[in-house]
């Protein structure tokens, strides 16, 4: 077919301007197969506030609370070591105001061997009421619902999305596949080492891509630096949306597929709901998930709100799961 001016891009590097004699270097885009996914977050004053101040929390966790925030790093670690594959997930269960969003903050690691960076946002359709912290992840959460939303999931079999095993996750071309490569393509060029990656301004070309695409790109950059992992907050699907398990589920399960570290975070009362495991059998044990049950303990420190919050824990423990498959 014909090609529009729109679907041919040329992004010459410094290094092409500055030789004149580097071949031109032309991306073609076709109509179809790449789509293009903005993320522009607010910078809003009271919302840079509410984010500075989780920021300085999370710090004030990881001096604190050491031991515990080291607890879960290392379980990020072993899943990342051990090699199964899909990789099993990290559950953080507990009732509203217990501070999963604040741990959320506290997972740096410097000084550590792998320090890895992290990514961060919360499932905005799962109907849950907005904390003011989320709004500054907004558009990365809407970006990422989008490209999932392109994927149509409403016409696949629930058993297919709730089994992170089946061959729909390793057979189909995914636009949120092609996302992910993305992100990870984005933390190799920011590089800002043990910290949480908040994307403010970027422009995506995504493709639809298949599973080998996406683990093909991650040995790429693992190969020169640690993979990231990535945190899904209020995943807490509510029965009153249309499809909301499948999408919790999927969104959960895409990052496994991909040998990922995904850590989903919930109340206890529904997040039940997302970690229950599929009929299928499987030969043997098998690591699924890790539950952290426990949170650690903080001083508040000087809030722009009224209202400060507070963890409640009684210790550090990160507990491991090996059940059927899910």
């Amino acid at each position: 077919g014909w090609l529009v001016g729109e679907d041919v891009k040329f992004v010459p590097t410094l290094e092409d301007v500055e030789s004149m004699n580097t071949p031109v270097h032309v991306l073609v885009v076709a109509p179809g197969i790449i789509t293009t996914v903005e993320v522009r977050e607010r910078k809003d004053e009271m919302l840079m506030a509410e984010l500075a101040y989780y920021q300085r929390l999370g710090q004030e966790i990881q001096i604190k609370c050491h031991s515990c925030c080291g607890a879960i790093l290392d379980k990020i670690d072993t899943i990342y070591e051990e090699g199964s594959h899909p990789k099993p997930f990290i559950c953080v269960e507990g009732s509203s105001g217990m501070g999963k969003s604040q741990l959320a903050f506290s997972l740096g690691g410097e000084g550590r061997k792998y320090p890895r960076p992290w990514f961060y946002w919360p499932l905005l359709s799962a109907g849950e009421e907005m904390q003011r912290v989320y709004w500054n992840f907004s558009s990365i959460a809407t970006a990422f619902e989008s490209v999932v939303k392109k994927d149509e999931l409403e016409k696949l079999p629930k058993a297919e999305i709730l089994n992170s095993a089946s061959s729909f996750y390793t057979t189909q071309k995914l636009w949120t596949y092609g996302f992910i490569i993305e992100l990870l393509r984005y933390d190799s060029r920011a590089d800002v080492g043990a910290q949480m990656i908040r994307v403010e301004n970027e422009t995506f070309e995504v493709a639809k891509c298949g599973l080998k695409d996406v683990i093909d790109a991650r040995t790429k950059i693992n190969n020169r630096k640690v993979l990231p992992f990535f945190i899904l907050d209020e995943m807490t699907p509510s029965g009153e949306i249309p499809n909301m398990m499948k999408l919790a589920a999927f969104q959960r399960n895409v990052f496994r597929a991909c040998g990922l570290v995904v850590i989903v975070m919930g109340t206890d009362a529904k997040i039940s709901n997302l970690v229950s495991q599929s009929q299928h059998s499987r030969t043997g044990s098998h690591w699924w998930m890790t539950v952290v049950s426990s949170f650690p303990t903080y001083q508040s420190i000087s809030s722009p709100r009224s209202c400060e919050g507070r963890i409640v824990a009684e210790g550090d423990k990160v507990a491991s799961r090996r059940e059927g498959h899910c």
